[in-house]
């Protein structure tokens, strides 16, 4: 019964796999790089010529040196200073390694209690923008105000709103004039950092003002450093002192 035994050897087929999981992966991650180039070029786009020039210098690896950034700024400071002093704008300016200051007389810009620019303030700060345009320089503009009380019964609640106002219009200028609005930063102090701590009519109308602040730094701060202070309004004044904002 042995001799009849019969062993059969069985051979298992392996099926090959189906083709199609590794061309997936390739695809998907050259869709992922294809959509960064395309949103990297869209972003680029977004920015205005100054922007993209330092952006190109930068992967020529040309930036401008000290020396340059002074020629630039001393230029720059040549023309506003001339340009404003045609216009009959009060100001004082400044300069130094990190910018120009540019603090302008309220009553230049402003009637009394508005934060509505007048025509003339408006077209030189216009003028003054798209003159300094093509420098590159972040414009940080503050607004301040006098310890005297807006006056009962206007729109405008109070010395810190008050001071809000009139850095909002003075950007909405240089905006205007062409100047980035990503290169714009606005800030209203009211009472805060004073020019002078009297509390005289000729203290007051030093501290009514509004200070231009333009700078190769895109961070809020001020060039020039000062100690915050604050000048107290005595109540017992209050109906003696006419407001002058």
């Amino acid at each position: 019964m042995l001799d009849d035994l019969v062993i059969r050897k069985k051979r298992r087929e392996i099926q090959p796999e189906e083709p199609g999981g590794g061309w997936k992966i390739a695809l998907a991650d050259f869709m992922c790089a294809l959509m960064i180039t395309f949103f990297s070029l869209w972003a680029i786009g977004q920015q205005d010529q100054q922007n993209k020039q330092l952006l190109a210098d930068y992967f020529k690896g040309e930036k401008i040196n000290q020396e340059e950034k002074m020629a630039l700024l001393d230029t720059t400071f040549a023309e506003i200073k001339e340009m404003l002093d045609e216009q009959g704008i009060l100001v004082t300016m400044d300069k130094n390694s990190k910018g120009i200051v540019i603090k302008f007389d309220s009553s230049s810009l402003f009637e009394s209690g508005s934060a509505e620019l007048k025509q003339k303030a408006k077209h030189a700060l216009t003028t003054l923008a798209s003159g300094s345009e093509h420098t590159g320089l972040f414009f940080h503009i503050y607004g301040y105000t006098d310890n005297i009380p807006v006056r009962a019964g206007s729109v405008i609640e109070n010395n810190l709103l008050l001071s809000v106002m009139r850095a909002t219009e003075a950007a909405r200028a240089v905006i205007d004039g062409g100047i980035s609005s990503n290169r714009v930063t606005i800030h209203g102090e009211g009472l805060l950092n004073n020019e002078d701590s009297e509390n005289t009519a000729e203290a007051r109308r030093k501290n009514r003002r509004v200070e231009l602040y333009m700078s190769y730094s895109s961070a809020p701060h001020k060039i020039y450093g000062k100690n915050v202070t604050y000048t107290q309004f005595e109540k017992e004044n209050e109906k003696s002192v006419e407001s002058l904002h």
